[in-house]
Formats: structure tokens, C-alpha cells, sequence
């Protein structure tokens, strides 16, 4: 495999679950093998992350508060980092975020692999979304609600195919970043195939996933 950096954003704060990052760490680290541990950038606000990071040899990229807050978007966090390092247009840099504790380095490999072999200039994952958006509604807050999608389909074997995006891994070209919106896709990114995967937001999610694997 060939790419310039592994970006792992891992902010101190989390309103859902303070010191989420923390926890989750290890998950993502233990994954990476030795041999790609040098490009590792881990982008945070915490000394424990930091030092965390160092105990793998990854390189830390302190962040700034304002890129530390609830407002702050992925694409900033990214460009923030890139912007101290070196690349060239056709660069890969591969971002991984901590919440996902599933994750395997050969489904990294695999993504890897599509992505080099086709036109692709970013690429996220898919999955079937647990909902058909057909069925969702937006709240009015007065109980009535409006379709998210209108429609006036009345048999599930109508509704259009759809898929959900997940972070599970993100690649892209450096020369693409500018193009991406700051949730890191845009019109012409491609994804790549997953099996519903677990994305912990909660403690209790975290809790969840443990009981699953023991």
C-alpha cells in the first residue's frame, strides 16, 4: 500500500460520552501495522490521547481550540493537518475515525485496493440504512410531521434503492480535499460496500458492542 497519511481525529470533548476517544483508542491503534505507524497523524486536544499516541510511534498534530469545539467540521480538522505537511496532487490520505471499534486493518486493505484501481478521487463506505428514508419524517414539533423524501409510494417494492454513508474508513486525493463538502464527500465520490457496522456514540453503545464480543 502506498498513501501519504493515516488521519485519526480524536478530540477531547464529546457531549455524548465524555472521554469517548479515550476509551476507543486502542481499537483503532492496535490495527495498524507496524509498518505504517510512521504515517500515522493523530490530530487531538488531549494530553492523554497524545501521549497515548506516542506509545505507538503515531505523530501527534496538536489541535486548535477552535477545531476542538462541537461546531468544529472534518474537513477543517483535515486540512488543518495537511497543511503542515507535505503532498502532491495525487497523494492518498486515508482518515479514521475512533468510533468504530470493528474495523480491521484488511478492511482497510480491501477499500485500499478499490480505490487504486479505479477513477475514484474520494471514496466513503456504504451500508443499508436500518430505515428506508421513504419512512422517514421530519418533526414539526407539534405532532404532525413532513416527508423527508416525498413520495406517495405505497409498496416498499417501489421505493428507490438507497444506501447510508459511513465513515468506517475515508479515502481520498489530496488535489480532491478543496472539492469535498465538510462531511468529506461530494458528487462524485465513490463508495465502498460494508455490512451494518457498529458506530459508537454512547457509552451504552460501547457497553453493547463489548457484550457482543466477549
Amino acid at each position: 500500500m502506498s498513501f501519504s497519511n493515516i488521519i485519526i481525529p480524536a478530540r477531547a470533548g464529546s457531549k455524548g460520552w465524555p472521554g469517548k476517544n479515550v476509551r476507543l483508542f486502542d481499537y483503532t491503534a492496535q490495527i495498524i501495522p507496524r509498518e505504517y505507524q510512521s504515517s500515522v497523524v493523530v490530530t487531538t486536544d488531549d494530553p492523554t490521547i497524545s501521549g497515548m499516541a506516542e506509545q505507538y510511534n503515531f505523530e501527534v498534530h496538536e489541535r486548535s481550540p477552535d477545531l476542538s469545539n462541537d461546531t468544529a467540521d472534518t474537513k477543517s480538522v483535515i486540512k488543518d493537518v495537511l497543511k503542515h505537511r507535505e503532498n502532491k496532487p495525487n497523494d492518498t490520505n486515508i482518515m479514521l475515525y475512533l468510533t468504530y471499534p470493528e474495523r480491521t486493518w484488511s478492511d482497510v486493505t480491501s477499500m485500499y485496493n478499490m480505490f487504486v484501481s479505479s477513477t475514484a478521487r474520494s471514496m466513503l463506505c456504504r451500508q443499508q440504512p436500518k430505515t428506508h428514508p421513504c419512512l422517514i419524517m421530519l418533526d414539526n414539533g407539534n405532532g404532525t410531521g413532513t416527508q423527508v423524501l416525498h413520495h406517495e409510494l405505497y409498496q416498499r417494492q417501489q421505493y428507490p434503492p438507497c444506501f447510508e454513508i459511513s465513515h468506517y474508513i475515508c479515502m481520498f486525493k489530496y488535489n480532491e480535499l478543496n472539492k469535498l463538502n465538510k462531511n468529506m464527500y461530494n458528487a462524485n465520490t465513490e463508495y465502498y460496500s460494508i455490512d451494518q457496522v457498529v458506530d459508537v456514540d454512547s457509552e451504552q453503545d460501547f457497553n453493547l458492542y463489548v457484550e457482543n464480543n466477549i
